[in-house]
């Protein structure tokens, strides 16, 4: 495994451990509230994940971008 697929998986990892709290503390507030719908459990859940997937492909296409920059000097 390269040095930037190590970095990039940690990153990811860190999200990942990131959005647990979040996501269970929500869980629970609306599960002792009795309003536990499970669309809205699954949309806690997987929003922390879309957010972490969606500034990963903007910071990869900001990247490819850059390099394909042609700069005159």
């Amino acid at each position: 495994m390269s040095q930037r697929a190590t970095d990039v998986s940690g990153v990811m990892l860190a999200g990942g451990v990131a959005s647990l709290p979040v996501g269970g503390s929500l869980a629970l507030v609306l599960y002792a509230g009795g309003q536990a719908d499970p669309v809205s459990l699954a949309i806690a859940g997987g929003a922390p994940v879309a957010l972490v997937l969606a500034v990963g492909s903007l910071l990869r296409s900001a990247g490819r971008a850059r390099r394909d920059m042609h700069t005159e000097h």
